[in-house]
């Protein structure tokens, strides 16, 4: 039977991995390239997909690391300087591309937390941007960054 902490988080990652592509398919071709963000650098809404990519693997490693009993995230991380290399590095992909990885990236989040226990997912490390967090929390936050995002961007894209 699987762990009722787990199963809540399972259920958020699925349902905000749905709600995102439900929108993100409903975007018409000459959006994907409209700014949507400018501070601290000017972000598309193919940008936007890029840092939910790679953000979610980063944030997804750290967990991984503090439940296995590390610290996680370094305490010098520049965020600004983390967020444009993960965008450039991701840049020259298509959109369905990328909306293809980020499913991947999800499935691959859903896989490991439904492999963890109640003693892994009460592990305190460091998330870069919370701090001290436990490795639930740090989970929750996969779901809660992708979500604030969206809930910014909807309104526009909602056909």
């Amino acid at each position: 039977m699987i762990n009722p902490r787990v199963e809540t988080l399972v259920e958020k990652l699925t349902r905000g991995i749905s709600k995102s592509l439900e929108v993100f398919r409903s975007v018409e071709p000459d959006q994907w390239e409209q700014p949507i963000f400018d501070d601290p650098e000017s972000w598309d809404l193919k940008d936007l997909v890029a840092h939910f990519i790679y953000s979610e693997e980063h944030v997804l490693s750290i967990a991984q690391d503090i439940a296995f009993g590390g610290e996680g995230s370094p305490e010098d991380i520049d965020i600004d300087a983390f967020n444009e290399n993960g965008i450039e590095k991701l840049r020259h992909r298509s959109v369905d591309e990328l909306l293809d990885i980020l499913t991947d990236v999800r499935k691959a989040s859903i896989a490991w937390v439904r492999e963890i226990d109640e003693l892994e997912l009460d592990r305190v490390g460091r998330h870069p941007v919370l701090g001290a967090s436990s490795v639930e929390t740090i989970i929750n936050s996969i779901y809660g960054h992708q979500l604030l995002h969206m809930r910014e961007i909807t309104p526009r894209f909602r056909n």
